[in-house]
């Protein structure tokens, strides 16, 4: 009987862990206590039309963000693969591969750890170079987006918040990235921002 043997290659998977399946929890338990009270002003005849907006809203909120969380926790796709290559930085459903990009080594500076509510990996790239599938874009919009989100993460650039994937329902493996961004790109530097995860 032949065994392969493990891949060099770094490569994760989405799926459950203890960051996505709390979260989709509480997200859908916030959607029904919504519904509920809901359906208890509706019986009572209590509802304005400002009540019944809020309520919409937060039955989209919470509602939409538990399904976005179990989508993607079940969908078993690539979230994060570095290997000879380069690095493939996988999408979110329900458009993953319109927002999956694959950088090639040749174009990364440095693979870039950092905190915005959850870990986040992204990459730094040569200046110069097209928004990756995914990012925000360069109009007026994402432009001020980008904005608000490199101020509230202090040493990470536009570019590298743009690049960047949540490990929501993942889990990031320092020790592996390092290894595999070693072997595979030398050059490239791993740049750690973030020291807690």
């Amino acid at each position: 009987m032949c065994v392969a043997a493990e891949s060099p290659a770094y490569e994760v998977r989405y799926g459950w862990n203890r960051r996505s399946a709390p979260l989709a929890v509480a997200l859908i338990a916030c959607c029904a206590a919504l519904l509920l009270a809901l359906v208890v002003e509706l019986v009572e005849n209590q509802l304005s039309a400002g009540d019944a907006l809020a309520y919409l809203l937060g039955l989209v909120i919470s509602g939409g963000g538990g399904l976005f969380v179990a989508l993607q926790a079940r969908s078993r796709a690539v979230a994060l693969r570095v290997d000879e290559k380069g690095v493939l930085l996988g999408g979110i459903p329900p458009r993953y591969r319109s927002t999956t990009a694959f950088v090639p080594w040749s174009e990364i500076e440095a693979v870039v750890l950092y905190r915005y509510v959850y870990p986040y990996i992204g990459v730094r790239r040569h200046p110069g170079l097209p928004p990756l599938p995914g990012s925000l874009g360069t109009g007026r919009i994402s432009r001020c987006i980008s904005h608000i989100n490199t101020s509230l993460v202090d040493g990470v650039s536009a570019d590298v918040m743009q690049s960047g994937r949540a490990a929501v329902c993942w889990k990031l493996d320092k020790e592996r990235l390092a290894g595999a961004v070693a072997r595979y790109a030398p050059q490239v530097e791993l740049v750690d921002t973030d020291a807690s995860t």
